[in-house]
């Protein structure tokens, strides 16, 4: 659930984190298991989430809307790893009801459906380390010793210099 200092960082554009707020989220709220929806649609008069949980059903889990950050958000519990799900939004001034899919996603249908699907990134096992430590360890040519050393005080250029070359 987004905090009123969450909403307000939001509102100026400085929540650097905002997927960790929007999108799908498990939680555990009053005991229950379940997961936190959060989606910005500014000019919605009414969003709802729909999903294999609740038989894609615009009426069951109507989102509740957080005022001028223009925030939709609720808790549905009992939705789990797997599940699919979209956001239902009405627009103000129309009575059409368009199903969009989560800007914030991680996983999604590879069809045409375009469902966002609910998933626990932090049980996810990641399989590219090797490549982060070894890109830790490259430094690229234009920020070797030799080549810093021979850049002056008031270097005008954003490129590298093009006499640098790796140090072995």
């Amino acid at each position: 659930m987004l905090t009123e200092y969450e909403l307000h960082l939001f509102n100026e554009g400085t929540l650097h984190r905002a997927y960790e707020k929007l999108g799908a989220h498990r939680r555990d709220v009053d005991g229950a298991s379940g997961v936190h929806f959060a989606v910005w649609a500014p000019n919605a008069s009414q969003v709802s989430v729909i999903g294999d949980f609740n038989g894609w059903n615009g009426t069951k889990h109507p989102m509740r809307n957080l005022g001028a950050s223009g925030i939709w958000e609720t808790f549905v519990p009992n939705v789990g790893d797997g599940d699919r799900y979209k956001f239902e939004i009405t627009a103000r001034g129309s009575a059409a009801r368009l199903q969009k899919t989560d800007p914030y996603g991680t996983f999604f249908e590879s069809d045409a459906s375009g469902a966002a699907i609910v998933w626990d990134l932090a049980r996810h096992t990641w399989r590219d380390t090797a490549s982060r430590i070894l890109a830790a360890t490259l430094t690229p040519p234009w920020l070797s010793s030799s080549c810093l050393r021979s850049l002056k005080p008031i270097q005008s250029s954003s490129r590298p210099p093009t006499n640098c070359r790796p140090e072995s």
